[in-house]
């Protein structure tokens, strides 16, 4: 029987990173416009701020909606791909994301974690 423990825990992982990805998405969007009001410069700085915050807020549902559904090649790939952008988020201050990025990338190059993706046939 496959238990699939890694990849249960990636999906709670990618969940919450990607739901406080989307609240800081949002929060940054406010700061950018009321920046923006004030000084020009500001508002461009916080507009990159919520475009790369966006960006893995959008991977982390990609990736979850894949794990649920087990029925993609190259999820490994996206995985790396929405792990290394949760550390990139450092920047917008959201330190639980970092930190869940840095957990499943140490978690992806477990040889048990490849194992489940390719009995899974999504690696």
């Amino acid at each position: 029987m496959n238990n699939n423990k890694n990849l249960g825990s990636f999906k709670v992982l990618f969940l919450v990173s990607g739901i406080l990805n989307l609240l800081t998405t949002i929060t940054w969007i406010l700061i950018t416009l009321l920046a923006t009001v004030t000084f020009t410069i500001l508002g461009c700085g916080g507009l990159l701020i919520a475009i790369i915050c966006a960006a893995a807020c959008i991977f982390d549902f990609i990736c979850y909606n894949r794990l649920s559904k087990m029925n993609r090649t190259g999820t490994h790939k996206t995985i790396r791909i929405a792990a290394m952008l949760d550390i990139g988020v450092i920047f917008t201050l959201n330190i639980t994301s970092v930190v869940f990025g840095m957990v499943i990338l140490a978690k992806l190059n477990n040889p048990d974690t490849r194992k489940e993706l390719i009995q899974n046939g999504i690696y």
